[in-house]
């Protein structure tokens, strides 16, 4: 599938911590959309895109301050071995909503993301 369509996307699924402990995300559609090459990372294949979490009806409900984010595609696995905001900041899973944020909140039951799984998805909005 052509990752840089304008309707393609990637679902974030769940991410996994350091001890490979594997956290599902709930909650709104989270998604990377509007992917594109970027020589922002100096190694490798990198991507950036912007990540947003749509409702049911596919429609906008959320958008990151600290977009782009930034990434490669591990195609073998789904996985994307890091995902780090424009500041260079890595991904934080809250435990108690279960969803992703880049803003450091300092409690110590939030997980570090070590990776993320995802889904090629065509989205149906271009909100």
């Amino acid at each position: 599938d052509d990752i840089f369509a304008k309707d393609a996307g990637l679902e974030i699924l769940k991410v996994t911590d350091e001890q490979d402990r594997e956290y599902a995300l709930a909650g709104p559609k989270c998604v990377i959309r509007n992917i594109r090459p970027t020589d922002k990372i100096e190694e490798g294949e990198p991507y950036e895109g912007d990540i947003v979490w749509l409702d049911d009806k596919g429609y906008r409900k959320y958008w990151l301050n600290t977009n782009p984010v930034r990434f490669f595609i591990n195609e073998d696995h789904q996985t994307l071995p890091f995902l780090i905001d424009k500041e260079g900041d890595g991904a934080y899973y809250d435990v108690d909503e279960k969803l992703l944020y880049w803003i450091e909140k300092h409690r110590r039951e939030d997980i570090l993301v070590e990776r993320v799984y995802f889904a090629f998805r065509r989205l149906t909005r271009a909100d």
